[in-house]
């Protein structure tokens, strides 16, 4: 979860909220590692799979329009910013 969270720059309580409800919607599956038991791997869930397919098309539309909007260097610091907003959270 630790290797995650720096990965979705998120602080770890949060991630580990945000697992809880990915999981309750069959999101995302979690289980324990089998050799170190302090660390929880997670897993997209073959349903998490098909709903990221159905949803990429709008998402990579919508980056395409802000790119568009913002200029190349402007979209970046946007999404700069918004990672940062992220990992403060």
């Amino acid at each position: 979860m630790g290797e995650l969270a720096n990965l979705v720059h998120m602080n770890l309580p949060a991630l580990s909220k945000t697992i809880d409800r990915m999981v309750t919607r069959a999101l995302v599956h979690r289980k324990q590692h089998e050799s170190d038991h302090r660390r929880v791997l997670v897993y997209i869930s073959d349903f998490g799979l098909d709903l990221l397919a159905d949803f990429a098309p709008a998402i990579e539309a919508y980056q395409a329009q802000l790119t568009r909007r913002l200029g190349k260097r402007r979209a970046s610091e946007l999404s700069q910013l918004l990672r940062s907003l992220v990992a403060e959270g």
